[in-house]
């Protein structure tokens, strides 16, 4: 038999002690049980609020469109491809408003939820500043020739005629569709009417696309006969534009007779030709742009100089 000397035999431990280590086991164990029933009673919120969201109490009930005058309500609401029944929590909003968008009167579009069950999308449409032409074929089956064009150059729709109201481009937009863009040469007669509409007051003016890209248009005379005035290519239109409203001003297209061609291809020195001879009439002096211009007439001395 082993004896263990007095020296090793264990101290008794103080009851004092061994209470109070027992509480703070006991207090640790509270604690761990607190933490696991917040984690727990959150993961069941958490839960239940994502089962409620999925629910047929917060799914769409409808989808509200406004300011669809051009493509129509059904139109936008199809396009958005959001359904009734669909979980208004998990919709993808940004892809509905793109589709949204791609429509072809659609310049912008905003989509948002209204709880518990509404979807609102609000949209902002183009608006047409020209017709132009299209190419046989293009539209239906001997349908329309002439398609509505906004100020960004987005082919907008057919129409049967050109409304009166709207300047015309005479320019074969080439796959013409709804949604699609303008052509370079389409493009450059469109910024020229916009170019025009601002300078010149009165009707809208016409312009036609020739080889090449060349512009022609067609502007009114004070007493509402119409002037062909040659642009050339779609460069300087700035320059070739104020150089015709400085003609207008001076009362250039007024006097001329109904034949005669105004040739700004070169916006310094504009010329008026017979349209049947290409003749040049007349020239314009470089001090068109000052209040001592004037029109010297080919073959004859300046207008007031009595020879």
């Amino acid at each position: 038999m082993t004896t263990v000397p007095p020296e090793k035999w264990p101290l008794p431990v103080d009851p004092r002690l061994r209470a109070r280590r027992q509480a703070v086991l006991r207090s640790e164990g509270r604690r761990r049980l607190r933490r696991l029933g917040v984690v727990a009673a959150g993961a069941g919120v958490g839960l239940t609020g994502w089962l409620l969201a999925l629910s047929p109490l917060l799914d769409v009930d409808q989808v509200v469109v406004r300011g669809a005058q051009r493509s129509g309500p059904e139109v936008v609401r199809e396009a958005t491809g959001v359904a009734p029944g669909e979980a208004m929590v998990t919709l993808g909003l940004g892809r509905a408003v793109a589709a949204v968008e791609a429509l072809p009167w659609v310049a912008t579009a905003t989509a948002e939820r209204r709880w518990p069950g509404t979807v609102v999308v609000s949209v902002v449409e183009r608006r047409p500043v020209a017709t132009v032409s299209v190419a046989q074929g293009e539209g239906a089956q001997g349908g329309p020739r002439w398609m509505l064009v906004d100020d960004q150059g987005r082919l907008l729709a057919f129409v049967e005629e050109p409304p009166p109201e709207l300047a015309r481009i005479d320019g074969t937009a080439q796959g013409a569709r709804p949604g699609a863009q303008v052509g370079p040469a389409v493009a450059g007669a469109l910024e020229l009417l916009t170019r025009l509409q601002e300078a010149l007051p009165g009707p809208p003016p016409g312009v036609a696309v020739g080889p090449g890209g060349a512009l022609e248009a067609v502007v009114w005379a004070d007493d509402g006969t119409e002037r062909r005035v040659q642009f050339g290519e779609p460069v300087r239109l700035a320059d070739k534009v104020l150089a015709l409203r400085t003609l207008v001003e001076h009362g250039a297209l007024d006097e001329a007779a109904p034949g005669v061609v105004v040739d700004v291809r070169v916006p310094e020195a504009p010329v008026l030709t017979d349209r049947d001879t290409d003749l040049i009439l007349s020239t314009v002096t470089r001090g068109l742009h000052n209040s001592k211009s004037h029109v010297e007439v080919e073959g004859s001395a300046p207008q007031g100089s009595g020879t």
